[in-house]
């Protein structure tokens, strides 16, 4: 519940700074906190965008904008353990709960990916991908039902059932499907 208050909290703070960046309001700090919350949203295209078109003054007056857009590039290539090293730079009390809520959803998504995608991992890997030490990842691996092999350094995720199983569409749900994309493209 708390993580749906915050989503929405930065989704406000994201529209307030890009209305102030229109109007042409927008200081250091603005692209700054901008940049941040595109970055817990997930959003690298429009965190891309908005370090091309900040300023050249405002990049080189607000040193901490730099700082952020390092965990952005990590974060276009989806390199985690970086990520997760240029985040434990040190941030401003407007920036850092972002950044808290910034590494623990990386953490979660890193978790559920490697659940959803993996037979088996090693422990060391699971760690490397949620930026924690390896006893935290396995300890956060055996808190979720998973079962860990201590003589082989192995983590296994507990299987779980798909929540929603799939219905197969009717040719006549085909059909309409097809037409609606087919009339979509002509339009």
């Amino acid at each position: 519940m708390a993580d749906v208050s915050a989503q929405k909290n930065y989704e406000e703070l994201c529209a307030n700074y890009e209305q102030m960046e229109l109007d042409g309001n927008a200081s250091g700090e603005v692209y700054t906190q901008l940049l941040a919350v595109y970055l817990y949203q997930n959003d690298t295209c429009n965190a891309k965008f908005l370090w091309k078109r900040t300023p050249d003054e405002i990049k080189v007056s607000t040193p901490e904008l730099a700082k952020l857009w390092n965990v952005g590039c990590h974060m276009w290539k989806r390199d985690f353990p970086s990520i997760y090293t240029a985040m434990k730079e040190e941030w401003s009390p407007t920036v850092q709960p972002i950044i808290t809520a910034l590494q623990e959803k990386l953490q979660r998504r890193a978790f559920d990916l490697v659940s959803n995608a993996y037979t088996s991992i090693r422990a060391d890997d699971l760690a490397l991908l949620m930026g924690v030490t390896t006893e935290a990842a396995v300890n956060a691996a055996v808190s979720s039902g998973w079962t860990n092999d201590p003589a082989t350094g192995m983590i296994t995720p507990k299987m779980t059932e798909p929540t929603q199983k799939e219905i197969p569409l009717t040719s006549e749900q085909e059909l309409a499907l097809l037409t609606d994309y087919v009339s979509f493209l002509e339009n």
